[in-house]
């Protein structure tokens, strides 16, 4: 039997993510949308910002699928890459589900749903893209030097990736043993 949360609230019952690859320029105009599964609110959220960045004259690139799913998460990065001119630059890696329940009152579903999808579908985006970032021609790092003249330090980057955590991986709570466990893991 699934647990509730606490609050009269059913436990989830289905895994809900939220995974964005983005493909940014100076100007932001180019965005790569991956992985937005969310119940029917979450994916209509993700319509509509398809349709304001269009609406303002972006590019983007949305699918809706599972982080879990690796073929997926190359398939859309892939995408990415051939829509965008050969590159990855940015990518944000927003997965996560929160199963309630204190330790003994989870079942090992709950625990390993809510690790391959806020921890290992994360470190595969992660993987994913910094593959598709090493390819990429190193912007320059051009710092002023005490005499006032500028030098590249040779120490450029070739993408950014984000990862977001959640103070639960500093402070969970209880019923939060799987999430802080998966965001500490993010954060460390």
């Amino acid at each position: 039997a699934r647990q509730p949360l606490g609050l009269g609230e059913p436990a989830v019952e289905h895994a809900h993510v939220a995974f964005r690859l983005g493909v940014e320029t100076v100007d932001g105009g180019r965005h790569l949308l991956g992985r937005e599964l969310q119940e029917d609110r979450r994916i209509a959220r993700l319509r509509r910002r398809i349709e304001r960045v269009e609406a303002e004259g972006g590019e983007i690139c949305a699918e809706i699928g599972d982080v879990r799913d690796l073929a997926f998460q190359q398939d859309l990065v892939a995408r990415g890459v051939e829509r965008f001119g050969g590159r990855l630059d940015v990518v944000i890696a927003n997965a996560g589900i929160c199963n309630w329940g204190r330790v003994w009152e989870l079942d090992e579903r709950q625990w390993q749903d809510t690790i391959d999808i806020n921890l290992t579908g994360t470190f595969n985006v992660l993987r994913l893209a910094a593959e598709a970032m090493a390819g990429n021609e190193q912007v320059p790092d051009v710092r002023t030097g005490d005499d006032g003249t500028e030098a590249d330090t040779g120490h450029g980057d070739r993408g950014l990736v984000v990862m977001t955590a959640s103070v639960a991986a500093y402070d969970g709570q209880i019923g939060q043993a799987a999430y802080a466990s998966s965001k500490g893991a993010i954060a460390s």
